[in-house]
């Protein structure tokens, strides 16, 4: 369906931005009074915290009332009743979240200002914060007519837990997902961050969403959202932040409600620089990839990895572009880079400067002079090898390391056993090498020739693999599944993942072969495999602007345990996790493997076992559990591997868990130079 653009506002314009400087002198000196909304009269903490400007000590944005234990398990037990009550607001719920999206736009210089004042954000980052939350509304609205009556159903009260470093957009999109699905929603936003959320709320109920459908809790995130995670009365989560809290959170769900989890967890992104790229280009992708935002993106460049040949003369340009830096308050248009969120943000990466500093491995710093607040200079570290980073800095803090062209492919394989997967960049104009590194790498978001923020809605989906999220991703046409549940067995393998278009990593006539010989399958279920693997055969081109290519692809995710509980419930999940392109143990009997080895199967990609160990679970040789019976068990003894959170997947019905989804956006103008080098 037709979905109308947000609106933007070009800062290059002297009569929009005097517009904009305008309508916002109403707010900047303006002090919000921030509280929990829920359904009923419970009363909250009595005590007011008051809120700062990151960016300016002096400036109180305003005060936030956090909510207390009763008034959490209230609106929990509410959420429930609301869904339990089998009332279907179906369209009026969807025509809601359009009408809240025109709010967001006609509320655009408040929402700019909290984003501002509140979290830091420049005057870009704050226009495409608003922006960013208006495509979501208008996204998952439009989705859910395609999604949700026929095939999908929701799965009951969701809570969504949203970061600071996009205050709207990402609390916005979680909401807005869970609404479209039919969830009722507890959101729970950062506590750095609350105010611009509780406005966001209070427009959403303005369009027409019902309080029981939306409530809002408010406090930190160690006592309120243990409070939520632990509740019995919730059937879902929506977390983005660090893995550490992913698998707290998925340990509380698993001892209480076993509900299911959706987690966006952040990367160690790299990009790589060879010496056919412009540079440029390259300085221009680098400064907004590592320094928009003060560095405080889930998806900004950490890693830059620079050709020898061009390391010198590269690095050299980004330091000249990292001069010319404006570090200082975000109420000032000529503002490059803004504060970090916090003291705790700022004592850790100060701290890391300084270590490195002691080191002699910083190698540029932007000047800036005393500014009052958590200001944290741009900083260029030179490091010898990939074995000097292994965690996020999540600051305005770019490494640098050269490479030999011979060990870039060893380099890339360092890169990916470091278990994060979130976003990759490559700056060159030879295709080969391109195609490469897009194949080789482990990475949601791959960016070619162009910085490697700024996903946008709807044409690049946004979400990571492995230590960086679980998936579905936002934004995406697959986004609502994480929401909700397929209607009736035999349909779901006909849902949304399996109808797209996608490659498809198995060789079809080998999995039409095994799907014959194995009679044992009901019939309806062969039929069904067939088609998937028909369908898997091409690339889904997503919209963008002219000069820009999107395309969503879809991958196995690794190595699937198939634990049955039946043999032939095993014998189904090996099928379905070999027609997907996984690798399989299986507590298939060995005869059936070594049938399907005997009719083309690849010995390497299917092994049998006996028994489910300890020693099992506990390793890190599989990357997704298959079991159709009751997993919470399995999923325990998994929890307290040394990796990402485990997907399970719990039906032989539910295959979009088996796969890993991959965008790759191209600059298509951004080839220039030797044309000959494209053809390599």
């Amino acid at each position: 369906p037709f979905r109308g653009n947000s609106r933007s506002l070009l800062l290059s314009e002297q009569d929009e931005t005097d517009a904009m400087f305008l309508a916002q002198q109403t707010w900047m000196g303006y002090q919000w009074q921030g509280a929990p909304i829920v359904k009923s009269a419970v009363s909250g903490s009595a005590q007011s915290h008051p809120v700062n400007n990151p960016g300016d000590f002096s400036d109180c944005v305003g005060s936030v009332i956090f909510s207390d234990e009763n008034q959490i398990k209230q609106c929990l037990v509410d959420a429930r009743h609301t869904v339990d009550s089998k009332i279907k607001l179906g369209n009026e719920i969807l025509e809601s979240l359009e009408c809240a999206a025109d709010l967001f736009e006609e509320h655009q210089a408040e929402l700019m200002v909290l984003a501002m004042r509140e979290a830091g954000k420049t005057f870009q980052d704050a226009i495409d914060e608003v922006r960013e939350a208006v495509d979501f509304l208008r996204y998952y609205a439009n989705l859910s007519t395609d999604v949700m009556p026929s095939q999908r159903q929701a799965l009951g009260v969701f809570v969504c837990i949203s970061p600071w470093n996009f205050p709207l957009a990402i609390f916005t999109g979680q909401v807005s997902a869970a609404l479209a699905a039919g969830n009722a929603v507890v959101a729970k936003p950062a506590e750095d961050t609350s105010l611009i959320a509780y406005r966001a709320t209070e427009l959403m109920h303005e369009a027409g969403i019902p309080i029981e459908r939306l409530q809002l809790v408010l406090g930190k995130g160690a006592d309120v959202g243990d409070l939520l995670t632990r509740d019995l009365n919730i059937n879902g989560v929506a977390f983005t932040g660090s893995t550490q809290i992913a698998k707290r959170i998925k340990r509380n769900l698993l001892e209480n409600s076993n509900a299911s989890l959706i987690a966006e967890t952040g990367g160690l992104n790299a990009m790589v620089v060879d010496s056919t790229a412009l540079s440029e280009q390259v300085t221009r992708d680098v400064m907004e990839s590592a320094f928009k935002s003060a560095g405080q993106r889930c998806s900004a460049l950490r890693i830059l990895l620079i050709q020898e040949e061009c390391f010198d003369f590269i690095s050299n340009m980004i330091k000249g572009a990292m001069e010319e830096l404006a570090l200082g308050n975000p109420k000032h248009l000529c503002t490059d880079c803004g504060p970090v969120i916090n003291q705790a943000a700022y004592n850790k990466l100060q701290a890391y400067i300084n270590n490195s500093t002691a080191h002699a491995k910083v190698i540029a710093r932007t000047n800036h002079s005393n500014i009052d607040g958590y200001y944290v200079a741009p900083t260029m570290i030179e490091l010898e090898s990939l074995d000097d980073i292994n965690e996020e800095l999540f600051g305005p803090i770019l490494h640098i390391i050269r490479y030999q062209s011979d060990k870039l492919e060893e380099m890339i394989l360092q890169l990916n056993a470091k278990g994060f997967g979130l976003t990759f960049g490559i700056h060159s104009r030879i295709k080969s090498q391109v195609d490469m590194l897009s194949q080789k790498v482990n990475a949601g978001n791959i960016y070619i020739n162009r910085n490697q923020v700024g996903a946008i809605v709807g044409s690049q989906p946004f979400g990571g693999e492995g230590l960086s999220g679980t998936g579905p991703k936002a934004g995406g046409p697959n986004s609502l599944n994480g929401y909700s549940s397929t209607i009736g067995r035999k349909s779901s393998l006909t849902n949304t993942v399996l109808r797209s278009n996608a490659a498809l990593l198995f060789d079809q006539s080998t999995a039409g072969k095994v799907a014959e010989a194995l009679p044992v399958l009901e019939q309806f279920f062969i039929d069904h495999i067939q088609k998937t693997i028909q369908q898997y055969t091409q690339i889904t081109v997503l919209p963008g602007p002219t000069g820009e290519s999107n395309t969503l692809s879809y991958h196995p995710r690794g190595c699937v345990l198939c634990l049955g509980p039946t043999n032939l419930e095993a014998l189904q999940q090996t099928i379905v996790a070999l027609a997907l392109g996984n690798s399989v143990i299986s507590i298939v009997d060995q005869n059936i493997v070594e049938k399907l080895i005997s009719l083309g199967v690849d010995q390497k990609m299917v092994e049998s076992v006996k028994s489910v160990s300890d020693e099992l679970l506990g390793s890190d040789c599989y990357d997704v559990i298959f079991h159709s019976g009751d997993t919470m068990e399995i999923e325990t003894r998994a929890l307290d591997r040394n990796v990402d959170i485990t997907p399970i997947v719990s039906s032989v019905y539910e295959p979009w868990r088996l796969l890993n989804e991959r965008v790759i956006t191209v600059d298509t103008t951004a080839s220039g130079g030797n044309a000959n080098l494209l053809a390599l």
